[in-house]
């Protein structure tokens, strides 16, 4: 039996026979693929369904996309595309126009309908780089709100891969599933590639925001665990109860080693985990200052060296694999030392993998290729950590509500081919989730991840293709980005100079552009740039260098922001040299430059 390949071209919920290109609705395609025998695949059009505003958006008309054959319907390329069973487009909504149900209410979500529902007497369905939001189900035993898959005796399995299943309901009696409701099949929800790992925080600090609220009132705030309420005065840090460096607790002494062991042995002997991270980042801090270096170095390898152990036993027990051991650690290795994290120790107690992290940040620069170095052992893989944003502003109102900017699709790329060129073996992403909706609208507007890009950064002949941005940035005040050269202050006729490694093709034929971005207005200033001993051109504002979807999130004004014309050919493969002079003006405070090429 032939598989058929039909890719969507239009958001309009339709039926009317008319599939030329630009016409063909998922509707439509479902009912095609209904009618060809065998497993059938769905796609989108890229340049229909690229995510901005509601050019992702499929509102149903009013009844359920029904499938009867098996059929993978696969969003993986297209960005952010959602099926909303919300027909009346009145469902009070969040980022990415996922349906609050909460919010809305049973008057709102009355008119809504199920999203999918596969009700052949076999089959499979994978769903792919897709949302499914705003079904709703309210009848007896009508079970799956926003997918219902299977009957009885029924034989099949739904995948649901890189996807968001959110803001569905179900309100009729012995009825079950609000979001996925599964009768005989199979339900997985991930790739079968993609292997769990658990990510173990060695020294969270977060329960410190609320410590001094708990001591007055004398019992511990819901985020807080019982281990730290009732071992606080004896294990942390210092005596400050708002600082997280006090407040978190001190690993020198051995109960709080023996109190982490033991929940991450629990969790590994109960779990078919394939791996596990230990985030030395969360909290940074971990020693007192009267434990010397040395012995910060002993006590962090022995920990590593006794997990390493537990692993192999654990997953021998199990019946497993030898399991992977991580570390995430800082990318900058001028603070690492102080902390007892050693590389080359840590290889030789056990660890398989590095994760070079800048905390909250996607940065730029070399830490791959000095980390191998240190490490001088091929057997452990090295990645770099890139996340949800590369710059933050100052807090409008408490922890969590900077103003922060989006890390781009082509900045995903370009890091990724540069810690790759430096001989990273992959590249991990950590809060992701960040482009949705958090803590406050002021911050916003907000977006659904880019789960689009994952698939591409493994890919390195796509990566060389693509335009490239990179960028130097100040990210934040943080210890663990200590030595980065952003922040600065240009004062007059006293020029900065840095270094930024690139990795230019043949099909970067057009004019750069390089921008500089203090967090004052700059406007009178004279300001002078070379690159690579090239005098570049002054030209006017441009907000978005290469296009992208995050419109009005701190892009950076025109008055705080210069722009400069890059001649094309001048970007060098490796090391570039960047020369800033303010020949008129006080100073220059500069906390953000960057440079695509296309």
């Amino acid at each position: 039996m032939e598989s058929t390949v039909l890719v969507v071209s239009t958001t309009s919920d339709v039926v009317d026979g008319n599939y030329q290109p630009g016409q063909l609705s998922l509707r439509e395609a479902i009912q095609l693929t209904n009618e060809s025998l065998g497993p059938d695949t769905i796609t989108f059009d890229p340049s229909v369904f690229d995510g901005v505003n509601e050019n992702s958006l499929i509102r149903l008309s009013g009844a359920e996309l029904s499938i009867t054959d098996s059929l993978t319907i696969d969003a993986s390329m297209a960005i952010g595309v959602t099926i909303t069973g919300d027909t009346a487009n009145d469902d009070v909504t969040r980022a990415g126009h996922v349906t609050d149900v909460a919010a809305s209410g049973a008057a709102l979500l009355d008119d809504n309908t199920r999203v999918l529902n596969f009700s052949g007497a076999s089959g499979d369905l994978t769903l792919r780089g897709l949302t499914v939001t705003g079904g709703r189900t309210t009848g007896p035993n009508d079970d799956g709100g926003g997918i219902r898959f299977g009957s009885a005796n029924f034989s099949g399995a739904l995948t649901i891969d890189q996807s968001t299943v959110s803001g569905n309901s179900t309100t009729g009696s012995i009825a079950d599933g609000g979001g996925v409701f599964t009768f005989d099949g199979d339900l997985t929800c991930h790739d079968m590639r993609v292997a769990p790992f658990l990510s173990y925080r060695l020294n969270d600090g977060h329960h410190v925001r609320q410590l001094q609220r708990a001591l007055a009132r004398g019992k511990p705030t819901p985020n807080m665990s019982r281990h730290y309420w009732e071992n606080y005065e004896r294990f942390r840090i210092g005596p400050n109860e708002t600082e997280w460096d006090d407040g978190v607790f001190d690993w020198s002494i051995a109960e709080v080693q023996d109190h982490k062991f033991a929940l991450i042995e629990e969790a590994l002997a109960n779990y078919d985990l394939t791996g596990l991270e230990l985030d030395f980042l969360r909290h940074w801090v971990r020693f007192g200052p009267k434990t010397k270096i040395d012995k910060r170095r002993e006590i962090t390898t022995d920990f590593v060296r006794r997990i390493r152990k537990m692993l192999d036993k654990t997953a021998r027990d199990r019946g497993l694999p030898r399991r992977w051991l991580c570390v995430r650690i800082p990318a900058k290795a001028n603070v690492r030392g102080e902390q007892g994290v050693d590389l080359p120790s840590l290889a030789g107690a056990g660890v398989d993998m590095v994760n070079l992290s800048y905390s909250y940040f996607t940065m730029q620069d070399d830490s791959v290729r000095r980390a191998k170095a240190e490490i001088n052992n091929d057997r452990v893989a090295v990645y770099t950590e890139m996340s949800h944003c590369t710059m933050t502003g100052k807090a409008t109102a408490g922890s969590g509500t900077q103003p922060f900017l989006r890390t781009t699709d082509e900045q995903f790329y370009t890091t990724a081919r540069l810690a790759r060129k430096q001989g990273a073996r992959g590249v991990s992403l950590f809060n992701f989730p960040y482009y949705r909706y958090h803590v406050t609208d002021t911050i916003g507007p907000f977006h659904e991840p880019p789960f689009h890009v994952i698939p591409r950064l493994g890919d390195d002949d796509f990566l060389t293709a693509q335009s490239h941005w990179y960028f130097l940035t100040a990210g934040r005040k943080d210890r663990v980005i200590a030595g980065h050269p952003l922040p600065t202050i240009v004062e007059r006729s006293d020029p900065f100079v840095v270094t930024i490694e690139m990795l230019p093709t043949p099909k970067h034929r057009k004019n750069g552009l390089l921008r500089l971005r203090s967090d004052e207005d700059i406007r009178d200033r004279e300001i002078e740039v070379n690159f690579n001993d090239v005098s570049l051109r002054e030209i006017e504002f441009i907000e978005k260098p290469l296009p992208h979807r995050y419109d009005n999130t701190w892009l950076g004004k025109s008055e705080q922001t210069r722009c400069f014309r890059l001649p094309a050919g001048i970007a060098r493969d490796g090391a570039n040299q960047i020369k800033i002079n303010v020949n008129k003006g006080i100073r220059v405070r500069l906390r953000y430059l960057d440079i695509t090429l296309s």
